[in-house]
């Protein structure tokens, strides 16, 4: 995979979980291993809030049986309750 479709898998990952009104903010990934034919897991972890209400930043990593295609951080506005 190029970094293009990582990227785009990334986005759809953290805004699966966030909502479909969250905004990505930014994002910083670095590819590593690379993926050929081979299946990838993302997983994630939200490393903390930030100063902004209803942000947050968090962790991604993609893996698949050569190690790490992909890690970075993602920034996250999430959608306000009411």
């Amino acid at each position: 995979m190029n970094i293009l479709t990582t990227n785009g898998l990334v986005g759809r990952y953290v805004t699966d979980w966030a909502g479909p009104n969250a905004v990505v903010k930014r994002v910083a990934i670095k590819l590593g291993a690379p993926t050929p034919g081979d299946t990838m897991k993302l997983t994630g972890t939200v490393r903390r809030r930030t100063t902004r209400p209803g942000s947050s930043r968090s962790m991604v990593a993609g893996r698949n049986s050569w190690g790490d295609h992909v890690t970075g951080t993602v920034a996250v506005a999430l959608p306000r309750k009411g």
